[in-house]
Parts: structure tokens; C-alpha cells; sequence
């Protein structure tokens, strides 16, 4: 159920987004953003594979059948998922859909094994710039058309940035990092 309001709400429902100068326009999300997310939610519930080792079994061929044998289970025991998108697409935004989905879910699914609490880790200092531009006070969260209404208030997302203290945030938090931090 939280999977399909939140598609439907994402993609099926007309969007007008106000502009600090001028007047609404209309936002629909790209058609890549949306295949990204939808395979990731058709992985997690309907072939409901958890991990890469189950996803290498479920679509892979024989050699990497063998290579899913030779994955221990203690590092493979939260799922992972990847989607190959073209630079300019908006890797942000599906990152954004993402993480908010997983929110929900674990929210309101009973027995959802689902994450409130995410780590985003930026390949350089530009990019880190740029998501921390996105992410800072959850501004990519409530510019984009991604928490239905009805569900606003149960969204508590706490943002940390590299460098700065957090994790008070019971509820959910995105820590947002470079590579050259870790």
C-alpha cells in the first residue's frame, strides 16, 4: 500500500512548483527517474530480493550464480540496489524518491526490514557541494514533489552534513559525506 501511494502520488498526479520569481509550473519527473525507482521497489516487493547475492541468482547467469557463492553472508545483509543512469538524468532526485520511499515503508509496512537512516557518500567535493546544496535542511524533501501531503507530518528527516554533529534525530537521518572523509 505505501509503495503504490507514493508511485502514484510521484508519477501519477499533476505537479505545479512555485518558483521563487514567477508563476507555478508544472514538474513531472524524468521517465529514466521513474524506471529507477520502480525497479527498485519491484526488486524489494514483488521478486522481494534482498540482497546481491539473491539478485545475482534471481537474473544472473551461471558465472555469476558462482560469483553469488562466493559472497559471505555477513557482508551482504542489507540490500543493495543500483540503477544505470545517464549523466544529466537526476540521480539526485531518484535518490531523493529512494529514500523516501524506504522511509514510508519502514514507517508503515509492519515487518518492513527497510531503512530510516541513510548514508550518501559523494564521489568528490564538487559533487558533495552540490548534494549538500539538495539535501541541507531537507530542502530537496519538500521542493520536490515527494512527501504526499497527508503523509508531511510523519516525515521527520534529519540532515547531517560532514563535519557537523547529529544523529538526536530518532526517527530518520540522512548523512551526507565524500569519499575522501571516509
Amino acid at each position: 500500500g505505501t509503495s503504490r501511494t507514493l508511485l502514484n502520488y510521484w508519477f501519477n498526479t499533476e505537479h505545479l512548483l512555485q518558483p521563487p520569481d514567477g508563476p507555478p509550473v508544472p514538474f513531472r519527473y524524468h521517465w529514466a527517474q521513474r524506471e529507477a525507482i520502480e525497479t527498485v521497489v519491484y526488486l524489494y516487493e514483488l521478486r522481494r530480493v534482498r540482497n546481491v547475492a539473491e539478485l545475482l541468482f534471481e537474473f544472473g547467469d551461471q558465472s555469476t550464480q558462482l560469483l553469488a557463492l562466493g559472497i559471505p553472508p555477513e557482508g551482504d545483509r542489507w540490500p543493495r540496489y543500483c540503477s544505470k543512469i545517464a549523466t544529466g538524468v537526476g540521480k539526485t532526485k531518484i535518490m531523493s524518491l529512494a529514500v523516501v520511499w524506504s522511509y514510508y515503508h519502514s514507517l508503515y509496512e509492519p515487518g518492513s526490514d527497510l531503512a530510516r537512516h541513510f548514508v550518501l557518500i559523494a564521489p568528490n567535493l564538487t559533487v558533495y557541494e552540490r548534494l549538500k546544496d539538495d539535501f541541507e535542511n531537507n530542502a530537496i524533501f519538500y521542493q520536490d514533489p515527494l512527501l504526499p501531503e497527508e503523509w508531511r507530518a510523519d516525515f521527520q528527516m534529519q540532515v547531517v552534513l560532514q563535519d557537523e554533529p547529529g544523529g538526536s534525530s530518532s526517527q530518520g537521518a540522512v548523512y551526507l559525506s565524500n569519499i575522501h572523509r571516509l
